[in-house]
């Protein structure tokens, strides 16, 4: 009976030995997958640090393009508004200077008027008077 007891216990024994094996192999598996998963997701952070790092740069380079361009823009913007004050200036003075001439112009016409006028009452008053006299 001890002997049977005995081969029942080793039996038993052999029994949990074979599950404790499958349990280490199992873990084993595990420990395994864990160290792939770990692996894998290490290179998945890798790429987003790298991806995060690419759209820095591409922010950082939009910005200065952005400053860079704002600069150019502002720059073009002040040299128009000074040509097209210098064209405002250049246009006043030719308009004052148009409207003198004109006013001198227009001031011999009235010199020139008034001494044919006082020609032509010269002219009539001499007519005038030789009429009366010569007849």
């Amino acid at each position: 009976m001890i002997d049977e007891r005995i081969n029942r216990t080793l039996a038993e024994l052999e029994r949990n030995l074979g599950n404790v094996e499958s349990a280490r192999k199992q873990v084993e598996s595990t420990v395994n997958s864990f160290n792939g998963l770990q692996a894998k997701t290490q290179e998945y952070v890798n790429s987003l640090s790298t991806i995060k790092s690419n759209l820095g740069e591409i922010v950082n380079l939009v910005g200065k393009d952005y400053k860079q361009k704002s600069e150019s823009f502002e720059s073009d913007r002040k040299n128009i508004m000074e040509a097209c004050n210098n064209a405002i200036h250049s246009v006043n003075s030719a308009a004052g200077a148009v409207q003198e001439e004109v006013k001198e112009n227009i001031a011999n016409m009235q010199k020139r008027f008034t001494f044919v006028i006082v020609l032509n009452i010269i002219i009539l008053i001499t007519v005038v008077v030789l009429a009366f006299f010569v007849k």
